[in-house]
């Protein structure tokens, strides 16, 4: 007997499919000569941050595992393409806090696994 697992509304699929689009529209507006592909794509690093953050939503803040790690780099490389290397110079530690933290508070609040149903578990007592 199989047991269909419930799909969510808001996944890290749909995330990476928008940004398929996205991306797709871009290229065929560039063919067409209405948008320079160029100037649009150097937000690409975004697209890390999106499917970070939609990871994070989708699996929780604690069971998002590399989303954290997609939205530093995202941040990171949006801001190396932006020239911005003073904000990197400045503010990395802030990264190896945030991850200090999300190791910290997934040791401090582990995740509980679903008690598994057994047969005898679903029997009344009457």
């Amino acid at each position: 007997m199989s047991h269909d697992k419930p799909t969510k509304g808001f996944t890290t699929k749909i995330v990476f499919g928008v940004l398929l689009v996205i991306f797709g529209g871009l290229l065929l507006l560039h063919n067409l000569r209405v948008v320079e592909v160029n100037q649009a794509l150097r937000y690409w690093p975004l697209a890390l941050v999106a499917l970070g953050v939609a990871r994070l939503i989708s699996r929780g803040f604690l069971l998002g595992k590399g989303g954290h790690v997609l939205i530093l780099l995202g941040v990171f490389f949006q801001l190396l393409i932006l020239g911005r290397e003073d904000i990197i110079d400045r503010w990395w530690p802030m990264a190896v806090v945030w991850m200090g933290l999300v190791i910290t508070l997934r040791a401090l609040w582990p995740t509980r696994k679903p008690l598994a149903v057994t047969p005898d578990s679903n029997e009344s007592l009457s």
